[in-house]
């Protein structure tokens, strides 16, 4: 069974309009909590929190090593995911080399990038996409959806895994997102976050699911800090691109 399986994979708001999840997405973190999160993430592993007007090609959030560096006109809820989303990430890697799992290395190796990056990939993103074979979705798939259970270990080994509902309300949409950006290149970017959550986080969207990570993610195994190699990570010199 997927890790956190009892969670939902898809927001079924029946009753509700896409304004009003919006508004109820919106509403499930104060400021207050995000800055708790943030300083709880940040004193815990030394990391930096920028903001600066605007990121060339509408990109929302980036990302390099523990600074995290969000455009303006970002929502709470939105940074929380990105930076829950980001460090589940972090694990993911770390955790990938530990066991010897390469499976997922072109998805972040800059040595092993050929054109344009996808979204959330290291480097430059293509101007008119790229092919999305079966191949490259499946393992994109587990890969962000090992992302988010990391995450959400992660917010539950620090106290914060009330949180947790705002990884899995992203999830579907940002999948849908990252795969569209992949096929569309940077034509596919929407202009801001309230565009990001009303084409994709809160529009009811779902997923073809594979979960199978070649054992990546393991709970049973995880460490909320001897889980992240830092070395390997300042070594990858990573960005984590928020399109």
């Amino acid at each position: 069974m997927p890790a956190h399986d009892h969670l939902a994979r898809k927001w079924d708001y029946d009753s509700a309009s896409k304004e009003e999840r919006i508004a109820s997405l919106l509403a499930m973190i104060k400021p207050e909590d995000y800055q708790h999160m943030a300083k709880v993430l940040g004193d815990m592993f030394g990391l930096e929190y920028k903001m600066v007007d605007s990121h060339p090609s509408n990109i929302k959030a980036i990302i390099k090593y523990k600074t995290f560096t969000f455009r303006k006109g970002i929502s709470d809820a939105s940074k929380t995911f990105m930076v829950l989303h980001s460090l589940g990430h972090y694990y993911f890697i770390s955790r990938a080399k530990k066991v010897g799992v390469k499976r997922f290395e072109y998805i972040y190796d800059k040595e092993g990038m050929e054109g344009g990056a996808i979204v959330k990939q290291y480097g430059e993103l293509g101007e008119g996409g790229r092919p999305v074979s079966r191949k490259m979705r499946t393992d994109r798939v587990a890969f962000e959806i090992g992302a988010n259970n990391y995450g959400i270990e992660m917010l539950e080994a620090v106290g914060l895994g009330q949180l947790s509902r705002i990884v899995k309300i992203y999830e579907a949409g940002d999948v849908n997102y990252i795969l569209d950006v992949t096929a569309g290149g940077k034509a596919a970017i929407v202009p801001t976050d309230h565009d990001y959550l009303d084409r994709y986080i809160c529009n009811n969207l779902s997923y073809e699911e594979d979960s199978n990570d070649d054992g990546v993610f393991d709970k049973a195994t995880f460490d909320v800090v001897g889980g992240l190699d830092w070395n390997y990570l300042d070594e990858l010199k990573l960005e984590v691109h928020f399109f």
